[in-house]
């Protein structure tokens, strides 16, 4: 039975690339929650999630076509730090600790 849209969906994740490299997880955080039907989430995964069992587990495959597109170069922006307001990175260490693990 499918989950169908207004509810909302609570689950444990482990984000890797192609390489296998965890990008991000739940391991050891609250569960990810998000209301259905509503573009919270990338269309496909959301298709995939909504035929899932309670209780289920499965591993999901997204094509970057299916998620935020292919990573291109050319489209790259960098912007210094000093461009942001001064309260804008309140929890920067997460996010360079993120970055890191790319790195």
């Amino acid at each position: 039975m499918a989950i169908g849209i207004n509810k909302v969906v609570t689950l444990n994740f482990t984000l890797r690339d192609q390489h296998g490299n965890i990008l991000d997880s739940t391991e050891g955080e609250e569960p990810f929650s998000f209301l259905s039907g509503h573009q919270n989430i990338l269309p496909k995964l959301e298709s995939e999630i909504d035929s899932m069992l309670i209780g289920s587990k499965r591993t999901i495959t997204i094509k970057a076509a299916d998620a935020y597109g292919e990573y291109k170069d050319e489209i790259v922006q960098v912007v210094g730090k000093e461009e942001f307001p001064e309260d804008f990175f309140g929890s920067w260490n997460a996010i360079h600790s993120f970055r890191s693990r790319w790195n």
